[in-house]
C-alpha cells in the first residue's frame, strides 16, 4: 500500500470513529431527555395527588377528625356494597351522606354523617340513621318483650297425628366466639366489640325452642328469640345471625317487630333416616309457621 492510500485509509478510520462518537453522544442525550420527561411527569402526578389530598382535607368530611381516611375511587366503590345499595339509599333519604372514617379498631370504614356531625357506623345502622345520628346503644327502645309472663310467640298447625312438639324456654345463649365464627363463615368482618354490644342488647332476651318430631325420629327445631335489636328487615337480621354452612342449628328465617324466628337444618346432606324425617316435618310445618 503506497503512502497516499495509507493517508486515505487513516482518514476513513478517523471519520468512522468520529461518527460512532457522535451517535453515542446523541443516544445519551436522547435517553437523558426521556428520563427527565418521565421524572417531570412523575413529579407532576405526585403534586396532583398531594393537591387532591389537600383539597379533601379542607373538606370536613376528610379532616383529621374523620380519621384522615381517603375516599375510594369510583371503581373501588363499585366493588364495595357499603358505598351503594341500601346503605347509600337509607343514608341519603334521611339527609345524610356517606364518608370514610376510622372505626373502633382503627380501620377505615363507611359511615353516614349528618349536618350535626353525628354519624352512624356498623352497629344499629337503620336505628341510628332514623335518629339522624342522635343514637346510643341504650337509648333505642328495645322490644318490650320481657322474660316474665311471655305468651307463646309462635303459631303453627299440625295436620299429621304422627308429629309431636315440645317447647322449651330459655334466654339468649350466643357467645362472642360463636358469633365471630359465624360471621367469618359468611365473609363478614364484624368485630369482637360489635358483638359484645349486640350481646348486651340481647341480655335476658327470652328464647323459645320448638322441637317437632315424627314418631320420635329426627327433629326439626324452630327457635324464636325476642327482637331486642328492633330489626325491621331480613338483611339486617341475617347480617348478625346468619349461618353460612351446612348443618347449622339456627338459620334466620322470619321476623316481626317483637320476635325473630330461626330454623334448624336437617343434617349436612347425608340421606339418613333422621334427616328424611326432619325434611318431612319441615315440609308439613313450615307453611303454617307464623309469629304472633
Amino acid at each position: 500500500m503506497n503512502k497516499q492510500m495509507k493517508i486515505i485509509f487513516g482518514g476513513l478510520v478517523f471519520l468512522l470513529i468520529l461518527l460512532l462518537g457522535v451517535l453515542t453522544y446523541l443516544t445519551l442525550v436522547i435517553n437523558k431527555q426521556k428520563q427527565y420527561k418521565k421524572t417531570s411527569l412523575s413529579t407532576v402526578q405526585s403534586k396532583q395527588i398531594k393537591s387532591n389530598i389537600q383539597e379533601k382535607k379542607k373538606d370536613s368530611s376528610w379532616s383529621d377528625k374523620h380519621g384522615g381516611c381517603i375516599e375510594p375511587s369510583v371503581e373501588e366503590k363499585k366493588k364495595d356494597s357499603s358505598w351503594s345499595g341500601e346503605h347509600k339509599k337509607t343514608c341519603e333519604q334521611n339527609g345524610g351522606r356517606l364518608i370514610y372514617d376510622k372505626d373502633a379498631n382503627g380501620n377505615c370504614a363507611v359511615f353516614c354523617i349528618f349536618n350535626n356531625n353525628k354519624k352512624c357506623g356498623e352497629f344499629g345502622w337503620n336505628e341510628c340513621i332514623k335518629a339522624k345520628g342522635n343514637w346510643e346503644m341504650g337509648e333505642v327502645p328495645s322490644s318490650g318483650i320481657d322474660t316474665q309472663d311471655v305468651t307463646d310467640p309462635l303459631s303453627y298447625k299440625i295436620n299429621d297425628s304422627r308429629i309431636t312438639v315440645s317447647r322449651n324456654m330459655g334466654k339468649f345463649n350466643y357467645t362472642i366466639d360463636k358469633l365471630i365464627d359465624m360471621s367469618r363463615e359468611c365473609d363478614s368482618n364484624k368485630t369482637e366489640n360489635y358483638f359484645s354490644k349486640l350481646i348486651d342488647r340481647f341480655k335476658n332476651a327470652p328464647r323459645f325452642i320448638y322441637n317437632f318430631q315424627i314418631d320420635n325420629k329426627g327433629t326439626f327445631a324452630v327457635t324464636v328469640l325476642a327482637n331486642k335489636m328492633n330489626y325491621s328487615n331480613m338483611e339486617d337480621f341475617k347480617s348478625d345471625f346468619d349461618q353460612c354452612y351446612a348443618g347449622g342449628d339456627a338459620y334466620p328465617t322470619m321476623l316481626n317487630k317483637d320476635w325473630l324466628l330461626f330454623i334448624s337444618s336437617c343434617g349436612t346432606g347425608m340421606a339418613s333416616d333422621s334427616a328424611k324425617s326432619c325434611d318431612e316435618i319441615k315440609k308439613l310445618i313450615m307453611p303454617s309457621l307464623k309469629l304472633k
